[in-house]
């Protein structure tokens, strides 16, 4: 695991959005199933703060 603001996991983001990009305009790669990616920041206190 990364944090998002981490070098790693700013180059994970990069890497791993581009790959999005390149692979769902192409019906060939995975039969035409379409990727998304979904960020969520798991040292988050939201969930705490909603619950006051």
């Amino acid at each position: 695991m990364f944090t998002f603001d981490s070098i790693n996991g700013k180059i994970a983001i990069l890497v791993i959005t581009l790959a999005v990009e390149v692979v769902n305009p192409n019906p060939n790669i995975l039969n035409g199933t379409k990727l998304s990616l979904k960020m969520h920041n798991t040292k988050s206190s939201d969930i705490l703060d909603r619950n006051r």
